[in-house]
């Protein structure tokens, strides 16, 4: 690593950094470029094919050939997280040079995760060995006319519980990401989130819940620097890493607040001492404050994908946190009775938004107003998207704006362009790809959120057949796939992005969600080749003990709904609004 004006204390200072991959090639570029009105010649992002990577057919994450690489950067020791062979060293972002903390070097017993070469998903030691009933049930009752995406559907819902999860003599979860044994804020956080609807009536699905934010709550609390921006933590408590990503937090709070909103349970918030969530959520907004550049915006040293960032404001990241402020907001106000550190969550938001407004937007001479990825606060942006979350295609997903918002159009056309360096095109598929898997790798997680981003049932029907593909035949998401051979993939047990597949097919397909506050709706996405979805499932989901659907048709626009026999009224944006406790729900649809 090099720091271009050779400063010494690089963590969050803003100073330009680049990396190399450990055969010494350098990251492929990323479009960067001066947030100043084009002149003559267009501002094009092109991406050099120099130093991208190959994988041999079934090199997926091989967990037992591979060790940790430590590096030591400022008195600071990290691993990789050894996603694939390919993505060379990875060094944690350093720390300051008066820090006496360091990271111990992780142990990694590959033989007790149970880790296929082939891919096959394993789990690791005290893991619940079956899922929840909640879950169970959901996937027993849900019939789809797709029979291969029902059945990844059936494997990806209950991945994270059968798999991954692991509860605590301490009334805490421990969830890690896949074949690595650490615990990711972010990945646990996401890999959780879709079992919350669903968990109001299960007292063993809440514990998992629950003990996934009191474990956070420590994890924050931490006297460890900066704590509640450390990425991932050891089953012990000590971080696994030292990388700072602020949007964990954002992670934490959408996690708490759906939670205790779904059940009305607030007990998490209302302990004391390590599992303090006051005292926790005090020192993340210090840490958001403390690391608020001029812009308003906060600095983030490394991306969701864990590489280090190109400049020290990065857009969506700071649109999740801005995203989240309110919830934060609303805990302080309700909870906590905490009416100052509520306006701090009010000015942080404020901030954040006016810091994007200004500093974020790029006038592309094709796309028209866009969202730069990264800028700074001299006029440079860096132009491109990576498929982790969050992201600019996500936007709308982290609730910072509608999928109608022009800007967020502009840019959504720019990313799922040849424009985005990014963007990867094959015979099983196109989407975002991301520099942290280099070459030509499309994430399902990008396709996946094309679909949870879109009401277009042409698009979502087309995000579903390239994940059959690009899946290669083992029913389960993976990180980067090469979309001419989707034989050849990293992570072949990626339990963040199997839960987010499975959001998409309750949200997307089934068309079933929940708004706090509002209550439970059914918008199915309907077309030729999925012409129909049933659904009987005698459990809670968001604000209902049951539902009983049955949807057919060629479209998402609702021609006529029935509950219990009755037709009811439909809200164009949202659909069929579950006014009773138990019901039996029939839609027809059409193609808009």
């Amino acid at each position: 690593m090099k720091i271009i004006d050779g400063q010494s204390d690089p963590f969050f200072s803003g100073k330009e950094v680049k990396s190399t991959r450990e055969d010494g090639a350098a990251r492929p570029e990323t479009g960067s470029v001066k947030l100043s009105p084009p002149k003559n010649e267009k501002d094009r992002v092109e991406i050099s094919s120099k130093g991208k990577d190959s994988i041999s057919p079934g090199n997926v994450s091989r967990l037992k050939e591979t060790k940790p690489v430590v590096s030591t950067e400022a008195g600071r020791e990290s691993v990789n997280k050894g996603e694939n062979q390919a993505c060379g060293k990875i060094t944690a972002a350093p720390g300051r040079a008066d820090s006496a903390e360091k990271a111990s070097v992780p142990s990694w017993p590959a033989e007790n995760y149970n880790v296929s070469i082939s891919g096959v998903q394993g789990s690791m030691p005290g893991a619940m060995s079956e899922a929840s009933s909640q879950v169970d049930k959901f996937t027993e009752g849900m019939e789809v006319s797709s029979p291969y995406s029902q059945e990844t559907f059936k494997k990806c819902l209950p991945n994270t519980l059968q798999t991954t999860v692991s509860l605590k003599p301490d009334g805490t979860t421990f969830t890690i990401t896949g074949d690595i044994p650490a615990m990711w804020v972010r990945d646990s956080c996401a890999q959780i989130h879709p079992y919350v609807p669903m968990c109001k009536n299960d007292a063993n699905l809440q514990s998992v819940i629950k003990g996934t934010i009191l474990r956070h709550v420590k994890h924050f609390n931490s006297p460890a620097q900066d704590a509640p921006f450390i990425n991932s933590w050891k089953d012990d408590y000590n971080p696994w890493e030292y990388k700072y990503e602020p949007d964990g937090v954002a992670y934490l709070i959408r996690l708490a607040s759906l939670y205790t909103k779904t059940t009305g349970d607030d007990s998490w918030a209302r302990q004391s001492g390590d599992f303090d969530a006051h005292k926790a959520f005090d020192k993340a907004l210090d840490l958001i404050k403390e690391k608020m550049g001029p812009t308003g915006l906060v600095k983030c040293p490394n991306r969701p994908s864990d590489d280090w960032t190109k400049y020290p404001y990065l857009i969506p990241t700071n649109m999740f946190l801005a995203a989240n402020m309110p919830k934060l907001k609303d805990m302080y106000l309700n909870i906590w009775n905490d009416p100052a550190r509520a306006r701090d969550c009010e000015d942080i938001c404020n901030k954040i938004s006016a810091g994007i407004e200004k500093y974020g937007k790029y006038n592309h001479p094709d796309y028209g107003t866009i969202w730069a990825y990264e800028v700074d606060d001299n006029g440079n942006a860096n132009l491109m998207d990576d498929a982790n979350v969050p992201s600019l295609l996500a936007a709308p997903y982290m609730e910072f704006c509608s999928p109608s918002d022009p800007t967020y159009k502009n840019t959504r056309n720019f990313v799922l362009s040849k424009d985005n360096p990014y963007y990867v095109t094959g015979a099983g598929g196109s989407g975002v790809g991301s520099p942290h898997t280099p070459g030509k790798r499309v994430w399902p997680m990008s396709i996946i959120m094309q679909a949870l981003t879109s009401n277009d049932s042409k698009e979502i029907q087309g995000a579903l057949a390239s994940l059959d593909k690009l899946d290669a035949g083992t029913h389960y998401m993976h990180e980067g796939v090469n979309p001419d051979n989707p034989g050849e993939y990293s992570r072949g047990w990626f339990s963040w992005a199997n839960s987010l597949y499975s959001e998409m097919v309750i949200s997307k397909v089934l068309g079933l969600n929940y708004y706090p506050g509002d209550g439970t709706y059914i918008k199915p996405n309907l077309n030729p080749q999925w012409n129909h979805a049933d659904l009987n499932i005698p459990v809670s989901y968001g604000n209902i003990s049951g539902i009983k659907l049955h949807a057919s048709g060629d479209g998402s626009e609702i021609v006529s709904a029935t509950i219990n026999g009755k037709p009811v009224p439909v809200d164009p944006k949202k659909g069929v609004k579950i006014t009773e406790d138990l019901a039996n729900v029939e839609i027809q649809t059409r193609a808009s």
